[in-house]
């Protein structure tokens, strides 16, 4: 099932759940008739059938960027990002397997504000 879906520079990015990897990051550019088409895992965050649970997927067009919470047995739920192929983990703020839970992700000025726990 697709939740958590997000348009950004012309791909839908959505996380969604399949058991092999269970629920994680993937992208879609739309297209079925190209070499270049199709739908793809982004990153198995969390190895396995554990899911990273992505969620608050927020585009940041000007960095050609989506930044969204998830979660992995490092670093707990921090703030990550893509741009459709390669993720990082934009910064760890709680140390630890706690994490900091950032949420409601917002685009505002060529920024990302956000809430964390």
């Amino acid at each position: 099932m697709l939740i958590h879906h997000q348009v950004c520079n012309d791909h839908l990015l959505f996380s969604a759940y399949e058991d092999e990897n269970g629920r994680e990051l993937w992208v879609s550019n739309g297209k079925l008739d190209s070499e270049v088409a199709g739908t793809f895992l982004v990153s198995d965050l969390e190895k396995g059938i554990r899911s990273s649970d992505s969620t608050f997927l927020t585009c940041l067009p000007s960095a050609n960027k989506l930044l969204y919470s998830a979660s992995n047995l490092e670093t707990g739920r921090e703030l990550f990002a893509t741009n459709g192929i390669k993720v990082e983990l934009v910064k760890d703020i709680n140390l630890g397997l706690g994490g900091s839970t950032p949420a409601f992700l917002y685009e505002w000025k060529d920024m990302i504000l956000f809430q964390v726990i």
